[in-house]
């Protein structure tokens, strides 16, 4: 967030992108109170050194909702499909 806002009194966000993941071959998870309209503060993912000694990296998704609405998973392969930048109307 910068501090200059815009025409409607919003502050101007910026680095602000829509990214879309591809998991494949996930071998557990924990997603029961998980919702599609979540709205994540975070998505932390495990360490190389994870990877390297299990071949699955964990995927911890947090949530601004409360923390009833979290969730993890492990996958074995991990992909980015897609980037594009997004501007707020």
């Amino acid at each position: 967030m910068t501090n200059h806002t815009d025409s409607k009194g919003y502050f101007i966000l910026t680095k602000h992108h829509e990214i879309a993941f591809r998991f494949d071959d996930i071998s557990s998870q924990s997603l029961d109170d998980f919702i599609a309209d979540n709205i994540f503060d975070t998505l932390r993912f495990s360490t190389v050194e994870h990877y390297e000694r299990d071949s699955v990296f964990t995927v911890d998704l947090d949530s601004v909702m409360g923390s009833d609405l979290c969730g993890t998973f492990t996958a074995q392969t991990g992909l980015v499909t897609s980037v594009t930048p997004y501007t707020p109307n």
